[in-house]
């Protein structure tokens, strides 16, 4: 028996103990997580969110993990019940804004990062994000608000001078570069049960310890590309692939 496997059998044991807990379910999606059964994961989250009703960070993940199997109405519907618990949360207003651009809802994203901008004005993968789609959606004032910001904390970031460029010029009416198109990026994978502890401020579980830069330009989809960057993932100084 592999590792997971075991994760999984202790998990299904605890929830044939308890229930009506929440822990175990919670303990099984993390299992469940760690294999190629994501879709498994979120029918395990969902029950530990019913008997939890009021636990952000079970709610929180559930979006994630819906997210990740590609149930994306499903998803935001799931991030909206977390805002319900916590409506300023930067990191699931984040996802959700992910989410959005994912559906095509590109203005309801922008509405979205910006209220991630304004509860985590200096968070460099929530900068990243809004700088990014305000761009390619042409709202070039915020962009450079974004930008600006994203460029002080990360002044030599070739990347993020070049995007800072692009919108200043786009004001002036200059020859700009070309815009690159907007990504479709997926979401995070979902955070091991080792992540998620209480000392960690909540949308601090969900953006991660991030070092966020603005990928270049993305093949056009469905190839999407940069989303570990701006994530803050394990693998966060590597090009993206």
């Amino acid at each position: 028996m592999t590792e997971a496997e075991a994760a999984i059998a202790a998990a299904q044991a605890a929830i044939a103990a308890a229930p009506d807990a929440a822990q175990p379910y919670r303990d099984l999606a993390f299992a469940l997580a760690a294999t190629p059964a994501l879709a498994g994961a979120a029918e395990a989250m969902s029950p530990a969110a019913a008997r939890a009703p009021d636990d952000f960070l079970t709610r929180a993940e559930l979006a994630r993990l819906l997210a990740a199997s590609g149930e994306l109405p499903a998803a935001e519907l799931a991030c909206h019940a977390a805002l319900e618990i916590a409506p300023e949360d930067p990191g699931m207003l984040l996802l959700l804004s992910h989410i959005q651009v994912r559906r095509g809802a590109l203005a309801d994203a922008l509405a979205t990062a910006e209220r991630a901008g304004i509860a985590a004005p200096t968070e460099p993968a929530i900068l990243a994000h809004l700088g990014e789609l305000a761009l390619a959606l042409g709202h070039h004032a915020p962009a450079e608000r974004a930008l600006r910001a994203l460029a002080a904390l990360r002044p030599d970031d070739a990347a993020v001078t070049a995007a800072l460029a692009r919108a200043i010029a786009a004001q002036k009416g200059s020859d700009a570069p070309p815009r690159p198109p907007l990504m479709e990026v997926p979401p995070p994978e979902p955070l091991p049960p080792e992540r998620i502890v209480p000392s960690t401020p909540a949308w601090q579980v969900l953006v991660g310890e991030s070092e966020a830069t603005i990928p270049p330009p993305p093949e056009p989809p469905p190839a999407p590309r940069g989303w570990r960057a701006l994530f803050g993932r394990a693998d966060r100084n590597q090009a993206p692939s």
